[in-house]
């Protein structure tokens, strides 16, 4: 099949999917009669919105670089999310007493689906930025996704009953061409070796990226260090997650809107990687988001530590709260932005950008100099060693304009 062909089929899979996503936002917004609060909303739409963010950079992927298995893993979450799953096959109550073929049918891909959603995640990383493991050696790790996508395909195509991936429904039926009776021997026996199989493959995968980024050239690093961004901002928002736990409430709202934003931004970043879109911004980003993370958690730690000391102070001292503690502690996280922000930064472009940091010192220690120079030698001399330290070139050349208009060429061979 073409290039032509393949890049249709990714694009009308991709409309399809946001059609139907973009009928899931207006039903939605269409029934919903009771209020919720702003985050709540914003989460549940952005849910909705998570198939488009997966299927168009998928479709953008396949359509410049058709061969690269990268664009269809992330078309197939997309897919698998945004097109309509019947409900009324797996939300009843009670199954039908003859159930259809239609009916079986949606039971026995409701067991098995949600493989399509993690296993192609798993895989980006192995076959990450081109669509290829780093080596041949790698790809045993596709073959044991394969043996284990199959090894559950089968487990549920031939288990003796079928029953909904539902917490809300305790029923089931009968497979008429299952013969795997024990349901005990598939829970407790079968199962732990399969999730075993399954941390083995998660972890090879990842080292495989780390593999594949020891022996890189400059541009597939600079790919590499987009996708490990988006991993990272991933990690930390599942992270605080897991902290938050699943009570509902206003901070479970919180960590449910962050979380769907934060698994937007893989499909983004992998777009923006292969098909290399301002890919050497990549360590702007992520000094730019130690920066202000860094200053956002040192703000909202000295914020609400001085709102507790200032309110037990005036407790102590009025006998009853303040709002003046609240106004205090403002006006001093106003103050205190810009020397932190500063401070910070010059603590990680000390730590992360030893290079930069060098350099920027270095040229405002020879911008304080050439203030008092005069000798145009001393300058030039001094020019060219700084160039030579900052840049580290094979050779450096000053060209010097003087008033007779003839071009007097200074060369230093580093």
């Amino acid at each position: 099949m073409n290039r032509r062909y393949l890049a249709w089929i990714a694009w009308l899979a991709s409309g399809i999917v946001t059609l139907f996503s973009l009928y899931n936002i207006g039903h939605y917004l269409l029934v919903l009669e009771t209020p919720i609060s702003p985050v709540r909303l914003a989460g549940d739409l952005l849910w909705r919105l998570f198939p488009i963010v997966f299927a168009i950079p998928g479709a953008l992927i396949v359509s410049q670089q058709p061969r690269n298995t990268i664009g269809w893993l992330l078309l197939v979450p997309g897919i698998l999310v945004g097109l309509p799953f019947p409900p009324e096959y797996v939300n009843v109550s009670q199954p039908p007493a003859s159930p259809s073929f239609l009916f079986l049918l949606t039971i026995w891909f409701d067991n098995w689906s949600w493989l399509l959603l993690v296993f192609p995640i798993l895989l980006i990383p192995l076959l990450f930025p081109n669509g290829r493991p780093p080596t041949p050696r790698w790809r045993w790790v596709l073959h044991l996704a394969a043996v284990m996508f199959g090894f559950f395909l089968l487990l549920i195509t031939f288990s003796e009953t079928l029953t909904p991936l539902n917490d809300e429904v305790e029923w089931f039926v009968e497979n008429p061409i299952g013969f795997i009776s024990s349901q005990e021997l598939i829970e407790n026996i079968v199962i732990y070796p399969w999730m075993v199989g399954l941390f083995v493959l998660t972890i090879s995968s990842v080292a495989a990226l780390f593999a594949r980024f020891r022996n890189a050239s400059a541009v597939e690093r600079r790919q590499i260090k987009w996708l490990l961004y988006a991993c990272g901002i991933f990690g930390v928002v599942y992270s605080f997650n897991l902290a938050v736990g699943g009570n509902p409430g206003p901070l479970f709202d919180i960590a449910d809107m962050l979380f769907v934003l934060s698994m937007m931004t893989l499909p983004i970043t992998i777009a923006v990687a292969i098909l290399r879109h301002r890919l050497f911004d990549i360590d702007i980003i992520i000094r730019k988001t130690l920066i202000y993370a860094l200053i956002t958690g040192m703000l909202a730690l000295t914020y609400f530590g001085s709102v507790v000391i200032l309110q037990t102070l005036f407790t102590l001292l009025m006998g009853e709260q303040s709002t003046l503690a609240i106004v205090i502690s403002t006006l001093a996280i106003a103050a205190l932005f810009t020397p932190l922000r500063r401070r910070v930064q010059s603590l990680i472009d000390w730590r992360f950008y030893r290079q930069k940091y060098d350099t920027e010192k270095v040229l405002t220690a020879f911008a304080r100099r050439i203030r008092d120079e005069t000798n145009l030698d001393a300058l030039s001399t001094d020019l060219l060693g700084i160039v030579s330290e900052t840049m580290q070139p094979e050779s450096v050349s000053l060209w010097m304009f003087s008033t007779n208009e003839e071009f007097h060429p200074q060369r230093e061979n580093i």
